[in-house]
């Protein structure tokens, strides 16, 4: 899984799936935003975000502090598709 620029949820799913052995991360860390946020309509041109939680990888690890770091870092996405594709072969 390429986890390069990367945030909020995805962080979490690609967390998850190291974590319980379900994938290998190969890329650039991810973008490490951690917080869930509600919209919050207020007229028909503006909209509050407000932040209302942050998010924790299965270790206990909180995403903000430090993004996701990948098992194998591979800068370029040419680099990163033949990277998966050889992972992919083993």
């Amino acid at each position: 899984m390429n986890i390069n620029n990367t945030a909020s949820s995805a962080e979490i799913f690609a967390a998850g799936l190291r974590y319980y052995k379900k994938a290998i991360l190969a890329g650039a860390n991810s973008y490490g935003k951690g917080t869930i946020q509600k919209p919050f309509p207020l007229d028909h041109e503006h909209t509050l975000f407000l932040t209302i939680g942050t998010c924790c990888m299965a270790d206990g690890t909180m995403v903000k502090e430090s993004g996701i770091t990948p098992d194998f870092i591979v800068a370029g996405e040419q680099e990163q598709m033949h990277c998966s594709i050889e992972l992919l072969g083993k």
